[in-house]
């Protein structure tokens, strides 16, 4: 159950912030799209964890070093903010376009 329930802030500044990036994983040579954990911890601290080879060794292999830790993001809460995102976009829009139905333009 829960508790403490509030409206959530604004999101939009911060989530312009973000600088989505092309990349290639080392491991696998394959291509992908995203954020880089390591710059989205500058702007959404909260939405980056890590991990250890020590911890998950089925997914590391010997190139990442026994005691390389790897940043991760914590893709549903970042889902949820670009959600929220979206929605104060088109309340934006919404607003903007009475504003120009009002202006008889």
């Amino acid at each position: 159950m829960k508790k403490n329930v509030v409206p959530a802030r604004n999101y939009t500044d911060d989530f312009m912030k973000l600088e989505f990036k092309k990349y290639v994983m080392r491991d696998t040579e394959e291509e992908h799209f995203g954020l880089i954990a390591e710059e989205l911890e500058n702007v959404f601290p909260g939405l980056v964890g890590s991990i250890t080879n020590d911890t998950c060794s089925d997914i590391f292999d010997e190139n990442f070093g026994k005691d390389s830790v790897t940043k991760t993001v914590k893709m549903s809460i970042l889902q949820t903010i670009g959600l929220k995102v979206l929605q104060e976009c088109i309340e934006r829009i919404e607003k903007l376009e009475k504003r120009l139905d009002n202006s008889n333009l």
